[in-house]
């Protein structure tokens, strides 16, 4: 027979899982398991759990049910095992060599070294294993500290006891040290200053040891130094350093000083003079005959003669005479000062008379003798008419194949040739113009020209003096020369073949340009500016304040000369300026020594 479950009823005590109580009827009880097992088996929400580097499929969401769960387990599973498997048959396998190697080197690690000395010694080559290189090793340290341990045997003679440790021992040192600190405390004021003011050394009384070596070292420094070769020792053999030299010195002086001079007849007579280093005196007996006498080359001693009978005339010409002490040779033939045109000349007179200036009548050409003081004549060419000159030299010319070969290959090659360009062109500025100077080419004729920079023609006109130049000029000016403005200028050499530039030198005229300032109301902002320059290539504007300091430098160019400076406090400022752009590749600025040799100015510039 079937019963109702809601009849039945539950008597047993209730639980806390599900939910079931006493007195509870059998189908309420069914309904609550039921919906407990129910709720149990319902999939968990995985958006709230950490799950750290678990991800779908996909490799980036992380799961949100129980299937995302599982299958990123199972994907990170499954990767593992590729990378376990590729490690252990494909990285392993390949490594297996260089781990084998080295373990090899842990177990024998190849090292060499070796050290005696010191009171110890450690030695430790390439085939021990790495026990015996740490038995070796910790062998030479025991013996480093057997020598920490073994101060010396020496400290009696300090008055100090023997340490059983470095430490002891540098503590023991370290209190001696102190104790002659004491001692020698106060010592050094005896020899802290030293009275240089009365020595060599000009200092002072109250030197320093730092202030006298200070002193010390010019001094020495200033010493002259040996040096044998910078002196010519003639006779006298140089020494390797003073005092040898000095010796060779004395050695030869006592030499000379103590050697006699021994005369060879009776008429020189010696005598020594005071004691024996103070010479000999050399004299001369006035009775002695043979003193007045001369001898001819190969003469024996005994035919020396007195002058006028060794002195003779072999044809007459020369008569001697005896004037007091003096021999007098008188030349009679022909009369003293003139001279003869050949042998068969028998008028003999004197040069400017036998030497008569003329006129060749064939090439035109002649010499002019003329007298000079000291008994000098000159000879000087002349050409007396330069056509017959010419004329002549053309015959020739004509007349040499040779000569008429070169003379025509340079007539026709000299138009091709170049002239010769005036290279040392320089311009000055001087009271504000421009004044060109040069070395000119001998017998051309010149022209000077100017252009400014930014030009490309060239102009002849305005300069002094005017255009053509000599052939002689070596000046030229440009007068009241243009302000800022880079100017170019040249020197033309014009020969027959054409016309040859000089090298071409530039200059400028710096000139204060008029600037305008501006306070922007209420911000304390200074902006200036001036006229454009184009051939300025740099503007440098400094400001000031009634300092003066300078606040604030700032640079442009003369195509853009406005600034405007950072702000500033109320007060009274000026603005110093300055130009500046390459002249002969050269930065020159206007306040250069050549140029304005000054800034210029612009004061009063007030900010309230």
């Amino acid at each position: 027979m079937a019963i109702d479950s809601s009849l039945v009823f539950y008597s047993a005590l209730g639980t806390s899982t599900i939910p079931i109580v006493t007195g509870q009827d059998l189908q309420t009880i069914l309904q609550n398991i039921d919906t407990a097992i129910n709720t149990h088996n319902t999939a968990p929400d995985y958006t709230s759990y950490n799950l750290y580097c678990i991800t779908q499929t996909d490799g980036i969401t992380h799961p949100t049910n129980t299937q995302n769960f599982a299958e990123g387990i199972s994907k990170i599973v499954c990767d593992n095992a590729d990378v376990v498997d590729a490690f252990i048959n494909t990285t392993y396998v390949s490594d297996q060599a260089v781990l084998t190697s080295a373990i090899t080197a842990l177990q024998t690690p190849g090292l060499t070294y070796s050290y005696t000395g010191g009171g110890g010694s450690i030695a430790v080559t390439n085939g021990m294993t790495r026990n015996q290189v740490l038995t070796a090793t910790y062998t030479g340290v025991g013996n480093i500290l057997a020598l920490l341990n073994a101060p010396g045997t020496t400290w009696a003679t300090l008055s100090i006891s023997t340490p059983t440790n470095i430490s002891t021992a540098f503590n023991s040192l370290i209190t001696y040290l102190s104790s002659l600190t004491t001692t020698v405390s106060g010592k050094q004021a005896q020899i802290s200053t030293f009275n240089n003011s009365a020595n060599c050394l000009a200092g002072t009384s109250t030197d320093t040891i730092y202030t006298t070596v200070g002193l010390i070292i010019p001094y020495l420094c200033a010493l002259p130094t040996y040096d044998a070769g910078n002196v010519t020792w003639y006779g006298v053999t140089p020494g390797t350093d003073i005092e040898s030299s000095v010796q060779n010195l004395v050695n030869t002086s006592s030499y000379l000083l103590t050697n006699a001079v021994v005369s060879n007849g009776t008429g020189l007579s010696i005598a020594a003079v005071g004691s024996t280093y103070q010479g000999k005196e050399l004299s001369i007996d006035d009775s002695y005959t043979q003193l007045y006498k001369v001898m001819v080359t190969g003469d024996a001693y005994t035919d020396a003669d007195v002058l006028d009978q060794k002195v003779m005339s072999s044809d007459s010409s020369i008569t001697f005479a005896v004037t007091g002490n003096k021999l007098d040779a008188i030349v009679s033939i022909p009369a003293n000062g003139k001279i003869k045109v050949t042998a068969a000349d028998s008028n003999p007179d004197y040069i400017s008379v036998k030497l008569a200036s003329g006129i060749d009548t064939v090439w035109g050409m002649g010499i002019t003798a003329n007298t000079q003081g000291d008994n000098k004549m000159i000879l000087t060419p002349t050409i007396a008419n330069p056509d017959l000159t010419w004329q002549a030299m053309m015959y020739y010319i004509a007349s040499d194949p040779t000569l008429l070969t070169q003379f025509a290959n340079l007539v026709s090659t000299s138009a091709s040739v170049p002239g010769l360009a005036v290279t040392d062109l320089v311009v000055t500025l001087t009271t504000g113009d421009f004044v060109l100077t040069w070395t000119p080419q001998t017998g051309v004729s010149q022209q000077a020209k100017w252009r400014p920079r930014s030009n490309a023609v060239w102009y002849t006109t305005v300069l002094t003096p005017a255009n053509p130049l000599s052939a002689v000029a070596t000046t030229t000016t440009y007068p009241s020369a243009p302000v800022n403005d880079p100017q170019q200028f040249q020197v033309d050499t014009i020969y027959a073949s054409g016309i040859v530039g000089s090298n071409i030198y530039e200059s400028i005229n710096y000139d204060c340009q008029s600037l305008t300032t501006n306070v922007l109301a209420g911000m304390g902002i200074i902006t200036a500016t001036q006229t454009t320059l184009p051939g300025i290539s740099y503007i440098e504007y400094n400001l000031y304040n009634s300092g003066p300091t300078l606040v604030e430098t700032i640079t442009t160019t003369g195509l853009a000369p406005a600034v405007q400076f950072a702000p500033v406090s109320n007060g009274t400022y000026s603005i110093k300026m300055r130009m500046g752009t390459l002249i002969n590749g050269v930065m020159l600025y206007s306040d250069d020594p050549t140029q304005l040799n000054a800034m210029c100015s612009t004061t009063g510039i007030v900010v309230s």
